[in-house]
């Protein structure tokens, strides 16, 4: 088991995308502070860093948690995020991808007990959302699924991370994406669990001037690319070592009462 498990880290570690070690990334997808506040803490999170230990992580999600668009499978988000995690979230996790193309949040939640529950983890990134849109004519009959699948992951005691929808063509056309980010931002804030804007940090990469229109984005106008899926995974680091820190403070504060 140690030969497996040993072989798949030399893996791990050879197959590390270019993008995500790319130096002219920070510029190129340079983030704003508020875009990297969570507005939420991740207890478990900081407490596995601080204690040395490693970090099981489950991404769930569709297509662009499976990395549609990408050249490779190392390329998806979840793959550049473990490759990002040691520099800057700090210590090591281990990521599992349960990306699957074509899902929506009443797929997802069919499987959060054997794709995540089951796994352990100390946090969950779920990325939802876009399907929906595409699929339906007005999206708040999936406000009682998102708060369903959350409170099952945090019944289980994991930290949970909602992923907004991609700034895309194909989403920006659909009159519900405005919607849905809305219920998705309400619904972070009632359950009280963090908010990646990844929305938001598209819009705001090519709105820089750094980058060129669909710079981000694949031929088709919906799925990112290696250079958005890089972008994604190093600004969503930046966001979880911000929500580490401050649950590291919050400890150290509540310790001191």
């Amino acid at each position: 088991m140690w030969r497996a498990a040993a072989i798949a880290v030399f893996a791990l570690l050879a197959a590390r995308p270019a993008a995500a070690a790319d130096p002219s990334l920070q510029a190129r997808c340079d983030t704003p502070t508020d875009l990297l506040d969570l507005g939420h803490p991740l207890p478990r999170v900081a407490a596995r860093l601080a204690r040395g230990e490693t970090v099981t992580v489950v991404a769930i999600g569709s297509s662009s948690t499976g990395g549609a668009g990408a050249s490779t499978e190392d390329h998806s988000y979840p793959s550049q995020l473990s490759a990002l995690w040691p520099q800057l979230v700090g210590g090591t996790a281990v990521i599992h991808n349960r990306g699957i193309n074509g899902q929506d949040i009443l797929q997802m939640n069919a499987r959060l007990r054997a794709d995540a529950i089951d796994i352990r983890p100390d946090l969950v990134l779920l990325q939802l959302g876009t399907n929906a849109v595409l699929r339906s004519r007005g999206v708040e009959v999936y406000r009682a699924h998102i708060r369903q699948g959350i409170a099952a992951l945090k019944t289980a005691g994991i930290d949970v991370v909602l992923i907004d929808l991609q700034y895309a063509p194909k989403v920006l056309r659909d009159p519900d994406h405005a919607a849905m980010q809305k219920i998705l931002a309400e619904m972070a804030a009632e359950q009280g669990t963090g908010l990646y804007r990844r929305f938001a940090a598209m819009r705001h990469w090519l709105r820089s001037g750094n980058l060129q229109p669909g710079a981000l984005v694949s031929p088709d106008g919906l799925h990112m690319n290696d250079l958005g899926y890089a972008c994604w995974a190093r600004s969503l680091a930046l966001a979880l070592h911000r929500a580490v820190a401050g649950s590291e403070q919050k400890s150290a504060v509540s310790g001191k009462n």
